[in-house]
C-alpha cells in the first residue's frame, strides 16, 4: 500500500499529525526527512515507542514524493541503532553503569520525538500500511507529547539563548581542583562534564552525549551556573 499523504511542513505541520489517530487511525508510520537527516517514526494506538534518525546520504533518493521512502524503514532503523549504540559503547560511564545506559535511551529518544514533532521545514510521508519489525525503547503517548511541546519550545528556546549551540565549553581550571567528588553532581552532570576537552562545540556535545539535546543543554547550563565551566 502506498503512502497515503505526502506533503511539505509548508502545507502541513508536524504537530497536526498530533490529530491523525483521532482523524483517521491510531496505528500509523511517518517517515520525515530535512537538508540533513531522515526519521522513521511509528504510532501505534496513540502511542509512541521508537523513533530512528539516520543521516540522509545513501537512505534519501531525493524527495519524499519522488520515490517510497517506506522501503527505506529497515535501512533507517538498522543506521540508528549502530550510531547510537557507538555512543553508549564508547563512553565508560553507559558501560560501566546499565542503569545509566537505559536512562539515556529513554531521554534520547523522548528528546527525538520532541525535536521531530518540533520541525518547521522539510517533507513528510503518512502511511497506514504498517512496519511493525522495530525495538521498544520508549513509552511516549500522544496526548503527552502534544501537552509537553509548548514547555519543550520554550526551554529549548531559553537554553539554546544561555548556551549557544556553537559555543566551546571550557573547564575552568581553577575550579576543577575544588574536590568535585563530593559535589552534587549527577551521573548525567558528569557524563556531559567527561566530554569537556575545550574542543567540542556545544552542537558535538549534545550529539554526543546520548541523552538527547534539552538534557545536554539543562546538564551545560548547571556546570556553568555551578562555576565549573565558561561558555
Amino acid at each position: 500500500m502506498p503512502p497515503i499523504l505526502r506533503s511539505t511542513l509548508d502545507e502541513i505541520s508536524l504537530e497536526l499529525t498530533l490529530t491523525l489517530p483521532r482523524s483517521k487511525r491510531d496505528t500509523f508510520d511517518m517517515i520525515y526527512q530535512d537538508d540533513e537527516f531522515i526519521y522513521f517514526i511509528p504510532v501505534r494506538e496513540n502511542v509512541v515507542h521508537f523513533i530512528a534518525r539516520a543521516p540522509r546520504g545513501g537512505l534519501s533518493d531525493g524527495s519524499l514524493f519522488k520515490f517510497d521512502p517506506f522501503k527505506k524503514i529497515p535501512d533507517i532503523i538498522e543506521h540508528h541503532n549502530i550510531w547510537y549504540e557507538k555512543i553508549l559503547n564508547n563512553h565508560p560511564l553507559f558501560v560501566q553503569t546499565p542503569f545509566l545506559r537505559s536512562v539515556a535511551q529513554k531521554k534520547y529518544h523522548e528528546d527525538l520525538v520532541l525535536t521531530f514533532f518540533t520541525a518547521e521545514k522539510g517533507e513528510l510521508a503518512v502511511s497506514f500500511d504498517t512496519y511493525d519489525n522495530f525495538p521498544k525503547k520508549i513509552e511516549f503517548p500522544i496526548d503527552t507529547i502534544a501537552l509537553e511541546l509548548p514547555r519543550y519550545r520554550e526551554q529549548l528556546k531559553f537554553l539554546k539563548e544561555t548556551i549557544p549551540m556553537d559555543a566551546v565549553p571550557k573547564i575552568l581550571a581553577d575550579n576543577v581542583m575544588i574536590d568535585t567528588m563530593g559535589s552534587t553532581l549527577s551521573l548525567t552532570d558528569w557524563l556531559v562534564f567527561s566530554l569537556l576537552d575545550g574542543k567540542k562545540t556545544v552542537k558535538q556535545l549534545t550529539e554526543r552525549s546520548g541523552i538527547g539535546t534539552r538534557e545536554t543543554l539543562s546538564v551545560l547550563l548547571r556546570l556553568k551556573e555551578a562555576g565549573f565551566i565558561e561558555v
